[in-house]
Order: structure tokens, then C-alpha cells, then sequence
């Protein structure tokens, strides 16, 4: 499937997700294997020292893990059944991008490496995402 296929029918699936639009993510880009997510930081993502929320980062992780698997044409539910991360620098401003690269997709159980950057290239955050493969 070709790139422009694979964006557009990513974007149709995350425009069916109210989280997606209550957070502002935006698909930035998608091939085979990987998809990238792009967040601009705004006050009410913030937690109380000033900086972006782990959890919006989490959400962010887990986004573009699971639809680096919907790359794959996979159409029906993936749920994450585990995902980690590591918080490497804080997000004060600006946009964030959470590139997954899925690394093995098996007939169950998918595994994709998510790396999440500023603006500047600066490493924020590292997660795997695992998802279920639904039949």
C-alpha cells in the first residue's frame, strides 16, 4: 500500500477519536511499519511545575506505537496490552513529535519502539508499545 493510502486511511480512523481531538494530536506522516504523531504543548496540557504532563506523553507513546501496527492494514481493534516509558528531558514549549516503528508483528501480539522529540530534535522521551491483534 502506498504512503499517501496508508496516511489516508489512518486519518480516517483518528478522526473517529474523541480522545484525539480533546488532546490536539495530529497524524504527521505514515508508511509501512511507521507512523508519526505531532503534539503542540499548550497550558492545559501542563502539570503543575510547568511542563508537558507524563501522561499526555504516555498517550502520545501509545498513539503512535499502535498505529505504526495500523500501518500494517491491520483495520480492527489493537489494544495495548503494555507499554513503557522512559522520561528523558522535560517539554516546556512547543511541538513534540512520537515516531512508532513497529518492530515485530506477530499473528497475536505486535511490539513497536516509539521515540518522542522536540522541536530542536532533543530525545524526550523512549517507550514500547505492545499491542493485541485482534481476529
Amino acid at each position: 500500500m502506498a504512503d499517501d493510502a496508508i496516511l489516508a486511511r489512518l486519518i480516517r480512523r483518528v478522526d473517529r477519536s474523541p480522545f484525539w481531538k480533546f488532546l490536539g494530536m495530529e497524524l504527521a506522516s505514515a508508511e509501512e511499519g511507521v507512523a508519526r504523531v505531532r503534539l503542540a504543548l499548550r497550558p492545559d496540557l501542563k502539570n503543575s511545575v510547568g511542563i508537558m504532563h507524563g501522561g499526555v506523553i504516555g498517550a502520545l507513546v501509545d498513539s503512535a506505537g499502535g498505529l505504526a501496527l495500523l500501518t500494517t492494514g491491520v483495520d480492527g481493534p489493537i489494544p495495548t496490552v503494555e507499554y513503557s516509558l522512559h522520561f528523558l528531558a522535560p517539554v516546556e514549549g512547543g511541538v513534540v513529535t512520537a515516531e512508532g516503528r513497529l518492530l515485530r508483528r506477530g499473528r497475536r501480539i505486535a511490539v513497536s519502539e516509539v521515540t518522542v522529540t522536540d522541536e530542536a530534535g532533543r530525545l524526550i522521551a523512549k517507550g514500547l508499545v505492545t499491542n493485541l491483534v485482534a481476529e
